[in-house]
């Protein structure tokens, strides 16, 4: 399995205008199987430029490239360029799971949800929901030595399992990065739980042995989309309920 990471630079003050185009054609009945590979769709909460971060899972890079090619012809282009128009930039990258006994999104024959310790599933999440996103590059052989150490442990740390959706390392662009992803129910949670990181022995033991391999670090924090189909890793896909839409009622009319 692979997960595709997209993100979206929105233009300044058109946050509801995505949102309201998702929400008016990217509609599970209509896009089908796709919905099957969406782990969930989320926005920045830091000031400044927001970004719509998404993630996907493919079986392989083949499996990704026909299910766009597909999308592609489903949809006239005018749709896209809606979209585009409300963008400053796009990028996208890809990543595989840790090599590691730890918590992870599950592979594509089961839902995408709910993340270890999630406890309300099938719910609406919590309105302080929030998904931390680590990113770390280590130098070159740096990740290798990072992954030795979380394997070298005793046992399975429940710190670091604490709340874990995954960890990936990239398999585009720059190579040896690791991603991390976490839910909490608030941000105050989220920077709880670092400073618990750092006063634990087992944290702290494989923090030690991956400092001098590391090259830059960052963390961001993104809220979940706004509608439920967007978010399967804290809602499951409720197929019954969808029915066609009212296409008269769509902000977009070229269909």
């Amino acid at each position: 399995m692979i997960l595709e990471r997209r993100a979206y630079e929105v233009d300044a003050g058109q946050e509801r205008e995505f949102w309201a185009v998702q929400r008016d054609w990217y509609w599970p009945p209509e896009i089908g199987d796709f919905f099957n590979h969406l782990v969930g769709y989320f926005e920045t909460t830091e000031l400044g430029a927001k970004q719509i971060v998404h993630l996907y899972r493919y079986a392989s890079l083949a499996d990704w490239e026909g299910r766009y090619q597909a999308l592609y012809k489903r949809f006239p282009p005018h749709l896209f360029g809606v979209v585009r128009s409300l963008l400053s930039a796009q990028e996208n990258s890809f990543m595989a799971p840790a090599p590691i006994d730890l918590p992870n999104i599950a592979d594509l024959d089961r839902s995408a949800g709910p993340p270890a310790g999630y406890p309300l599933y099938g719910k609406a999440p919590p309105e302080g929901l929030i998904v931390q996103e680590t990113v770390t590059d280590f130098l070159p052989g740096g990740l290798f030595i990072h992954w030795d150490a979380i394997r070298e442990l005793p046992g399975a740390s429940a710190i670091l399992g604490h709340n874990l959706i995954g960890m990936f390392h990239s398999t585009t662009g720059r190579l040896h990065r690791k991603y991390e992803y976490r839910w909490f129910e608030s941000r105050d949670a989220a920077i709880a739980h670092e400073i618990e990181m750092a006063q634990d022995t087992a944290a702290a033991g494989v923090a030690e042995k991956s400092l001098p391999h590391q090259a830059g670090r960052s963390v961001r924090y993104l809220k979940p989309a706004p509608f439920r189909w967007l978010r399967p890793l804290f809602e499951p896909m409720d197929w019954e309920h969808f029915e066609a839409r009212d296409q008269s009622a769509r902000r977009i009319q070229t269909w």
